[in-house]
């Protein structure tokens, strides 16, 4: 990346071209062996309707919508599939430390190929992260508190 643009360049006849431009710093993330790249679409994190995934080697783009009245957040790269979640708006809080809680209810997984290979959601838990560590997808969650519904609470991980 250079100047806020990811840049393709072809060495045998040394040309380049712009693939993205003005790409924000905490806004996009590579899979690990550099072919597949997801952007944000928005100038919020925490409230984005619309994801570009990218395949750098094909220079496809897929373009990943939340519906309505929802946000939409990556999670993280297995490989070349992508994990993504969905969070219905009204769930995304900030508490009193200014800190911002992302309740997913709904995690996808899907290929490079833009097919969606898995879904998971969870009666009364929400991701709120994932990890991959030696191919194991580790899924950090939360409910809702019973004494305060805008308030979350860790439960155990999900393997």
């Amino acid at each position: 990346m250079l100047d806020k643009s990811i840049y393709a360049v072809d060495v045998e006849t040394d040309e380049t071209e712009i693939l993205v431009e003005n790409l924000e710093e905490d806004k996009y993330s590579v899979s690990d062996n550099s072919a597949m790249m997801v952007w944000q679409i928005g100038d919020d994190v925490n409230a984005s309707e619309s994801l570009r995934l990218m395949n750098l080697n094909t220079k496809q783009i897929t373009e990943i919508d939340a519906p309505e009245g929802q946000y939409i957040k990556p999670i993280v790269f297995m490989g070349e599939d992508f994990v993504y979640g969905l969070a219905y708006k009204e769930d995304v809080v900030t508490d009193n430390a200014g800190r911002i809680t992302f309740p997913m209810y709904c995690m996808k997984i899907q290929s490079k190929f833009g097919e969606v290979l898995k879904q998971y959601s969870y009666e009364n838990a929400y991701v709120t992260q994932g990890m991959v560590n030696d191919a194991l997808l580790t899924l950090s969650r939360v409910k809702k508190s019973e004494k305060d519904p805008s308030v979350y609470v860790a439960i155990d991980n999900e393997y």
